[in-house]
């Protein structure tokens, strides 16, 4: 059986591995995450983008039905045409709240890495240190290290 030192030695050790192994991690965690906010905004660019030729579409069919007016017969009926470039224009304004929703939310997630980013690397390297420093000292005491 091993002894309480053994135990905590190898905890200790456990524990270094981790810290290294989540401090590796962290940038590979933060560029899959700027990926699919790239990806996320460039697909919003894409809508918005396509929301803007629809719109121009559906207006230039509502003019196209103002201006087929005929002196021997009541106006034409263009409500459709007018629902059609309302709702084109509502989408294209839904699409640019969620674009600027995301560039906000980005903004913060950038924000909150930075701090992250930060704190491990005031603190991630002292904790190893520290960590191997008593890692080395619970071998010596034992015989092991």
């Amino acid at each position: 059986m091993p002894s309480p030192i053994e135990v905590e030695r190898e905890s200790l050790i456990r524990l270094n591995d981790e810290i290294k192994r989540k401090r590796a991690e962290c940038p590979r965690a933060f560029e899959q995450a700027h990926a699919a906010i790239t990806a996320i905004g460039e697909k919003l660019t894409e809508a918005h983008n396509t929301w803007l030729r629809e719109t121009e579409r559906r207006a230039q069919a509502l003019a196209a039905c103002r201006s087929a007016v005929r002196r021997d017969a009541p106006p034409p009926d263009c409500s459709r045409e007018e629902y059609a470039v309302q709702q084109a224009r509502q989408n294209q304004r839904k699409v640019e709240e969620l674009r600027a929703r995301l560039q906000s939310r980005a903004g913060e997630f950038r924000a909150a890495e930075n701090q992250l980013n930060g704190a491990l690397e005031r603190t991630a390297p002292h904790a190893t240190a520290t960590l191997d420093q008593k890692i080395s000292d619970l071998g010596q005491y034992r015989g092991i290290g």
